[in-house]
């Protein structure tokens, strides 16, 4: 939404990897922009994906970045975690920091004001940290969210603990 402003403080623009950040900036990131900038929620389709409108108008899959939440496929584990994303950015202005985009979806951080929606859902127990792509995130605060949920007995660590970890029960594309 052009104009949009933050009701929180946003972070003072500085650079990362090359890539302006800071509150009004519409950087041109792996080849989309919205970094920062206010995008309508359309749905939660998981506890790692959304789809919301972009400034075109378009519907864009976003894929939460650094993190693996259980699948729906996984009961009430994939329900819960589904909620719980739902319920931190439902009805709330958010805010994306991409990572990657192909033609299918694109993979960001979300933020719901100054807070990472991503690393909250490891924090929470709804979410795993995604070791295998952490490298573009601060490996050490996922990383130390998720011992906390862990030690904690939180959510996929206690009451929603799952059998298989959500990127075990992906189908290998041999199979299909």
């Amino acid at each position: 939404v052009a104009g949009w402003t933050p009701a929180v403080a946003t972070p003072t623009p500085r650079q990362e990897s090359g890539i302006a950040i800071g509150a009004g900036i519409n950087a041109q990131s792996n080849g989309w922009d919205g970094l920062w900038s206010c995008h309508p929620l359309v749905s939660v389709g998981d506890g790692d994906t959304v789809r919301i409108t972009d400034k075109a108008g378009n519907k864009l899959t976003i894929r939460l970045a650094c993190i693996d939440a259980p699948e729906t496929s996984q009961g009430t584990s994939g329900k819960w975690s589904t909620e719980t994303l739902k319920g931190l950015i439902h009805g709330k202005p958010i805010s994306l920091k991409p990572q990657v985009k192909d033609d299918m979806e694109a993979v960001a951080e979300i933020y719901q004001g100054s807070t990472n929606v991503n690393l909250q859902m490891v924090q929470l127990g709804a979410a795993f940290a995604y070791r295998k792509y952490l490298k573009q995130c601060d490996q050490d605060a996922y990383l130390t969210a998720e011992t906390a949920a862990m030690n904690r007995k939180l959510g996929v660590w206690g009451p929603y603990k799952v059998d298989l970890k959500p990127w075990d029960t992906a189908v290998p594309a041999e199979a299909n």
